[in-house]
C-alpha cells in the first residue's frame, strides 16, 4: 500500500495544495494521521478519482475506460518516481 502526502496528491491530481486541503477538510478525500501530519492511502485516492469520474454523467463508456487507465497509470508512475526519489525499493 502506497501512502501519499497532501503535496503528493496535489501533484497527481494536477491541482493546488489548497484544493487538496479543502477536499480533506470537507471529507471528500479520506485521510489518516501519522503524528500530526495527514496522509492519504493509495486506495482512498483511487476511490476518490473513481467517484469523481462517476459523477460526470457526460462521459461515455469508452472515455470512462480511457480515463480509468490514465488515472491508474499516473498513480503508478508517480509512485515509482517517489520510490526512486526516496531511494527505496518498490
Amino acid at each position: 500500500m502506497q501512502i501519499f502526502t497532501a503535496n503528493d496528491v496535489a501533484e497527481i491530481l494536477k491541482v493546488s495544495k489548497k484544493t487538496v486541503w479543502q477536499l480533506l477538510t470537507d471529507g471528500e478525500l479520506k485521510y489518516f494521521f501519522v503524528g500530526k501530519s495527514k496522509r492519504i492511502a493509495e486506495q482512498d485516492l483511487e476511490k476518490y478519482i473513481r467517484e469523481s469520474r462517476d459523477q460526470c454523467q457526460w462521459i461515455n463508456e469508452k472515455t470512462d475506460n480511457t480515463i480509468g487507465m490514465i488515472s491508474s497509470s499516473k498513480i503508478v508512475g508517480f509512485r515509482d518516481q517517489l520510490i526512486k526519489k526516496r531511494g527505496a525499493k518498490p
